[in-house]
């Protein structure tokens, strides 16, 4: 049974109620025919599920915004704003229909996809998000569930602007972010904070692609320590399109793409044949459309002249003048200049010939050089693979292009970094991606990581120096931390280190010597001046229990102590303590 009956009073005139396709926090939605022009259309009706006056306001906000948003997008497959009204306190936006299914319908669990399938999925994507990037406008919920398969035309159409956010697009940065709006497992961390950027949408994007390569839905895939997805385990894919996928989600915004055409640029060098993609690189030497029309009008012009027939008929000036160019050709002159001439145009040929075998060669080169460093990168042997590069850039002269030098540079220091990080050598990791010029297109991806990994080394110094006291081991490690904010910080802390160590170490120093002489309390006294770190302190409490036994063996050996009985231990500062001989944070628990 149809509800239009039910319903159709709160749908203005000339819309009619066909069905209702479904509600939401903020409002209702529903197939409607425009009485007038017979179209079928979809209206939203604002109607929150709450009354409280804030709730109200964002819902008429994120409603306003919908209307906003789809009048300034122009794109095919985004749903056209037809009409966005107030009547009688109710809002109504009217929106093109389209008929089809969700993308959820296809993303079918255990039955992966082929990578030509997800790498059209990719393709309209990202053309979408390009277009309302560009109009400064975040989606916020991308998701299989607002994609429509077109019925028409088989596209994938991107419904549901009510929750997207406007960006300053000069500035590249939120206008009045508020609400965290989205979907688990679709929805990065920096957008759950409520701060999302253009490549969260992509991240998304990114998540519901390896949903289709891998069966699984997103909340059921694991992450790494570093919050990075783990997804690639029994994928048959290309390894270069899966680190294009990997990019798209990475779990720091500024180690992802930063926009759309950047993902769009690495699926067409993956699409695009090696050898058109070295071509391009070359330096074009052919002959310019010019030189090739007056080598071919000369080669006609000789032709012409030296084919002149001798004819006895009268002939007209023009003939004669021709006729006698033709004798002065047959002349020893003539003769001599045309030989020279047709030398000339088979040297000039075999020289272009030359160049063009020459140009084969050094592009066979370039294609057998990214083939090979190509192989490095899948295999994995990464310090291999900027080891031949970087001996690439030290020679002379070289026929690999420095495009190509730069990439594969950047990119297997990036790699060898990561994998060295992988196993906690963070050190070694941090020299390798340093490296990396400041004007490699990978130089920015190897700052974020430098920091990061600057972080764990410091953490590996700080455990060093206050649960083992190993001072210099300490510095040691902060050394190899390049200059940056973390080293900056790290420099403070040491400095406090140092003061630290020099007092304890003074303390500490003469706490043991007043036990060879036998000061017991004289030792305790002066621990109970020792602060800082752990380490510290269980050296000074190790004084103290050393201390303590002296004490006890003194009361032992006292002449006074007749009946062998160990007389009451005396109190000693204990700094807010009950345990006597303990002194301040020496303490046990």
């Amino acid at each position: 049974m149809n509800d239009s009956a039910t319903i159709n009073h709160n749908i203005p005139s000339p819309y009619k109620v066909i069905k209702k396709l479904g509600s939401g926090s903020f409002g209702h939605v529903y197939l409607v025919t425009n009485g007038e022009t017979q179209q079928q259309c979809v209206i939203k009706i604002l109607h929150p599920i709450s009354q409280q006056p804030n709730f109200i306001k964002q819902a008429k906000r994120l409603f306003q915004q919908e209307a906003t948003i789809l009048k300034k997008v122009n794109h095919p497959q985004v749903p056209k704003l037809i009409d966005y009204f107030e009547e009688e306190g109710e809002f109504y936006l009217v929106e093109e229909y389209i008929q089809g299914y969700t993308l959820r319908n296809e993303l079918k669990p255990n039955q992966p996809w082929t990578q030509e399938a997800t790498i059209k999925l990719l393709q309209e994507g990202l053309s979408i998000l390009k277009d309302i990037h560009h109009c400064g406008i975040i989606h916020r919920d991308v998701k299989p569930d607002n994609f429509i398969r077109r019925q028409q035309d088989q596209k994938l159409v991107l419904i549901d602007f009510g929750a997207v956010k406007e960006f300053n697009i000069e500035q590249s940065r939120l206008i009045d972010p508020t609400v965290a709006l989205g979907t688990r497992g679709y929805m990065p961390t920096e957008q759950a904070r409520g701060k999302p950027y253009k490549n969260s949408d992509i991240y998304a994007l990114g998540m519901i692609a390896i949903q289709a390569l891998t069966g699984k839905n997103p909340m059921d895939l694991e992450e790494d320590e570093e919050g990075e997805i783990i997804w690639r385990n029994g994928v048959n894919i290309n390894p270069l399109l899966g680190d294009i996928l990997s990019q798209m989600v990475r779990y720091h915004h500024k180690l992802r793409y930063q926009c759309a055409d950047d993902v769009i640029k690495a699926l067409n060098h993956y699409l695009q044949p090696k050898s058109n993609i070295v071509s391009t690189q070359l330096i074009d030497n052919s002959p310019s459309p010019s030189e090739t029309i007056n080598k071919t009008e000369i080669i006609n012009n000789t032709n012409s002249a030296v084919s002149t027939s001798g004819k006895n008929e009268m002939t007209s000036p023009r003939e004669t003048q021709n006729n006698s160019f033709g004798d002065w050709l047959k002349s020893s002159v003539g003769s001599t200049v045309t030989t020279a001439l047709t030398i000339g145009l088979i040297a000039t040929g075999g020289a272009y010939f030359m160049n063009s075998q020459e140009k084969a060669r050094i592009e066979q080169e370039q294609n057998d050089f990214v083939a090979l460093m190509d192989t490095k990168l899948s295999s994995g042997a990464y310090e291999e693979c900027f080891t031949t590069v970087e001996e690439e850039l030290e020679k002379e002269s070289t026929n690999i292009t420095s495009k190509i030098l730069s990439q594969y540079q950047g990119q297997c220091r990036l790699e060898q970094g990561k994998q060295l990080a992988q196993f906690s050598n963070y050190t070694d990791a941090l020299a390798v991606v340093n490296k990396i010029p400041k004007d490699n297109e990978y130089h920015n991806q190897a700052q974020v990581l430098s920091e990061e990994w600057s972080k764990m080394v410091f953490e590996k110094a700080k455990t060093l120096y206050t649960e083992e006291g190993k001072l210099d081991e300490a510095l040691k490690e902060i050394d190899t931390i390049p200059d940056n904010s973390v080293k900056k910080a790290s420099l403070i802390v040491v400095s406090k280190w140092q003061e630290e160590y020099k007092q304890n170490s003074y303390l500490l120093g003469q706490a043991q010597k007043d036990l060879e002489y036998n000061n017991c309390e004289s030792a305790i006294e002066t621990v109970s001046q020792i602060s800082g770190s752990n380490y510290w302190l269980l050296e000074g409490k190790k004084v103290v229990d050393k201390a303590e036994k002296c004490l006890i063996d003194r009361t032992k050996n006292s002449p006074n102590n007749s009946n062998n009985q160990s007389s009451p231990l005396p109190s000693l500062p204990t700094n807010g303590h009950a345990i006597p001989l303990c002194p301040g944070p020496l303490c046990p628990d």
